[in-house]
């Protein structure tokens, strides 16, 4: 059964402190100049990280109160597992282990300092997969996490991220990988269809589940609009799902943009948490939105409850 799914953003500088930030924003915007409001005052820094760690403290409370025995947690990939040579579309992990490391390799930390260690659940994957095959996903699928590059830093950061800061990384996990940032990638239908196919296909399922949603919102590091963060964009889809109309994000990739190219090709992955929380009958709880220019993003995070 699935009773909670929750959404949060993915940037490398939200699971740091605030001190780092700078120099996490300078090597995503590869020398390109930032938002004039990425240099904030140090009091109005402080307040995002305050908002940032009240936002954490929320959704661990909501999987607290949910003790689920297994979590699926929706992301992308950033390269680490998936080379230009082979990009699927949707890829199911089915492997009992797994691991990733929260150092940034870009900064030349070493991975071993921070590596984090998670064990998957395969038999649940495993049910996943084939339901979602025999309803018209055509899914890959990996029984082994072999890293195309780097192997020491495993699984992407957006998995190992959020489970260490919400304190998850104990419970066994199905990750589900969305192409997002190659073309072609899923329209935001499909995704919207394929979160409301894992929201049926979980209430099968006898033991507690939970499902998080790691990416998003809108940002852009490598553009004409480099360090910009698209507040209109963000606060629309966070409205769409707060009034249980997460269909309508399926929408945004019917064009072309500089805005959907970028990081708010990630909101497909909201697209897929509203699927499966509105198949619980349930509306977005927001919890809190930052259109934070010191890390150069929209940050957001969310949950839908099942009564």
């Amino acid at each position: 059964m699935i009773s909670l799914v929750a959404a949060c953003s993915h940037n490398p500088a939200i699971y740091r402190p605030s001190a780092e930030w700078p120099k996490v924003l300078s090597w995503a915007l590869g020398g390109r100049t930032g938002h004039p409001s990425s240099d904030e005052p140090p009091e109005v820094v402080a307040a995002y990280e305050a908002r940032l760690s009240d936002s954490f403290a929320a959704l661990r409370q909501r999987f607290d109160a949910t003790t689920p025995s297994a979590l699926v947690v929706v992301c992308t990939d950033s390269g680490r597992l998936f080379s230009g040579v082979q990009v699927p579309q949707l890829c199911t992990f089915l492997g009992e282990d797994l691991w990733g490391s929260t150092a940034m390799s870009e900064l030349g930390e070493p991975a071993e300092q921070k590596v984090v260690h998670l064990s998957g659940a395969p038999e649940l994957a495993g049910f996943i997969q084939q339901e979602l095959v025999d309803v018209g996903f055509d899914m890959s699928y990996a029984r082994e996490l072999r890293p195309t590059g780097q192997p020491e830093y495993g699984a992407p950061a957006s998995l190992v991220e959020p489970l260490v800061r919400l304190g998850l990384q104990s419970i066994p996990v199905v990750p589900i990988f969305v192409n997002v940032h190659r073309r072609p990638a899923p329209n935001g239908r499909r995704c919207h269809e394929l979160g409301a196919a894992l929201g049926s296909i979980l209430t099968e399922w006898s033991e507690p589940v939970a499902m998080l949603v790691s990416g998003g919102l809108s940002h852009d590091y490598h553009n004409d609009r480099a360090g910009w963060v698209d507040e209109p964009l963000d606060r629309w889809v966070l409205d769409m799902v707060r009034r249980g109309r997460g269909r309508r994000l399926g929408a945004i990739y019917d064009l072309d943009s500089d805005s959907n190219r970028g990081g708010a090709a990630e909101v497909r992955l909201w697209a897929v948490a509203a699927g499966a929380g509105e198949s619980m009958g349930a509306r977005a709880q927001i919890v809190d939105y930052l259109p934070c220019h010191p890390v150069g993003a929209g940050i957001g995070f969310a949950y839908w409850k099942a009564d």
